[in-house]
């Protein structure tokens, strides 16, 4: 069964580098007729080393790696719908180039992809600011008491939301099934930062879903490339998507009841750092 990995990138190539060095080690354990891979890079038009890494890494001469790179900055989600309809494996997985992936994580996800036919597959992961694991973040995206398996992925989707929220649009915790992802794309006209969170919610609305529990990847928290719209992604974008859900499937109650929830917390939150500002001021 084929798996499709999207590697969307932009200057960085050490981190670039490393990842791809990782894919290798990982798979160098299966042969190409149990674990059927094709990697797409969607370079945004990098004026570093990031080509030269690709044609001289060893999946590139393996030929598992193909190398596009745009004639300029499309942005992070156009240049991952590009990656989309380019692929060709049954489940597609897009990793981001600057999060950490622990070993083994590749055959946990081969494992899965062959036990049943899921629609959607959530990778548990931590978060944290760099240099302060145990200061900030959080040590795990879903409550380890609930089940991993899931008839309806709309019951998986509404129990991460319920856990950990937004971690839903993490993009590299989200495994789904190509066809549906296409289809995600054609339904979605608008498309905006928030997209890895639509992709969730429409994949997992969709059929089966199956949530890989052990930690596997590290979501290490910096300066994101959408730091001058993160406002409008928390209190326009994310809500947005939430509006949306009855329309893919959900449950219309507890749709806006989720709303609704989200819409308290994002209002007590601004208040609190609005009313910080003033106090500050004052000083």
């Amino acid at each position: 069964m084929k798996l499709t990995l999207l590697l969307p990138t932009y200057n960085r190539p050490n981190k670039f580098r490393y990842l791809l060095d990782f894919i290798n080690k990982e798979l160098s354990s299966f042969e190409k007729s149990v674990f059927d891979i094709e990697i797409i890079v969607g370079d945004n038009s990098s004026d570093d080393l990031t080509q030269h890494i690709c044609e001289n890494s060893i999946l590139f001469k393996k030929g598992l790696l193909s190398y596009v790179k745009n004639v300029r900055n499309i942005g992070l989600i156009d240049n991952v719908t590009s990656l989309i309809r380019k692929g060709t494996g049954y489940y597609t997985w897009i990793l981001g180039d600057d999060d950490f992936y622990h070993e083994g994580i590749f055959k946990k996800v081969h494992d899965t992809i062959h036990k049943d036919n899921f629609s959607y597959i959530f990778l548990n992961h931590r978060a944290y600011i760099k240099g302060k694991e145990n200061e900030s973040g959080f040590r795990s995206a879903v409550d380890l008491n609930k089940k991993d398996t899931y008839d309806d992925g709309k019951d998986l989707i509404l129990d991460v939301w319920g856990y950990s929220q937004s971690t839903l649009m993490f993009i590299s915790a989200s495994v789904c099934n190509t066809k549906i992802l296409k289809e995600c794309l054609q339904n979605k006209n608008k498309l905006d930062i928030t997209f890895p969170l639509y992709i969730s919610f429409y994949c997992g609305a969709k059929g089966k879903g199956k949530i890989i529990k052990d930690i596997y990847i590290d979501n290490i928290w910096g300066t994101t490339s959408w730091q001058n719209v993160k406002s409008k992604v928390f209190n326009y974008y994310l809500p947005n998507n939430l509006y949306l859900l009855p329309k893919l499937g959900y449950n219309y109650f507890t749709s806006r009841r989720m709303l609704i929830m989200y819409l308290i917390q994002r209002i007590k939150l601004e208040s609190s750092r609005f009313f910080s500002i003033i106090k500050f001021s004052l000083k």
